[in-house]
């Protein structure tokens, strides 16, 4: 498998396809609809962990938030490495905010 090398830009603008950063909680949420691959009942939203990775520069981007959803069917987990803006991160990392449960929402 080829790993495909994205500026900080392209992988922002291919994040925004499919994500979108919000000012309520969890602050981030889909574009689409996420289907459970064994069941294909509509999966919840579990928890969000925003967090940074410390990567020097030039060699990857250090603003993530890995979102999980899960099959309240099944009980199938999937997890989502969704790449934020560093201006996003800041904003959640000031309400104090790095983990969030689905109860909390």
């Amino acid at each position: 498998m080829k790993i495909v090398k994205l500026t900080k830009e392209e992988l922002l603008e291919r994040m925004n396809e499919f994500w979108q950063e919000t000012d309520e909680k969890p602050y981030i949420e889909p574009k689409f609809t996420i289907v459970c691959p064994f069941c294909s009942s509509e999966m919840v939203f579990k928890h969000a962990n925003y967090f940074s990775r410390g990567y020097p520069n030039n060699v990857g981007y250090n603003y993530r938030c890995d979102v999980a959803y899960k099959c309240l069917n099944c009980g199938y987990v999937a997890t989502f490495g969704v790449a934020i803006s560093e201006s996003h991160y800041k904003k959640v990392l000031k309400k104090g905010e790095k983990f969030i449960e689905w109860w909390q929402c």
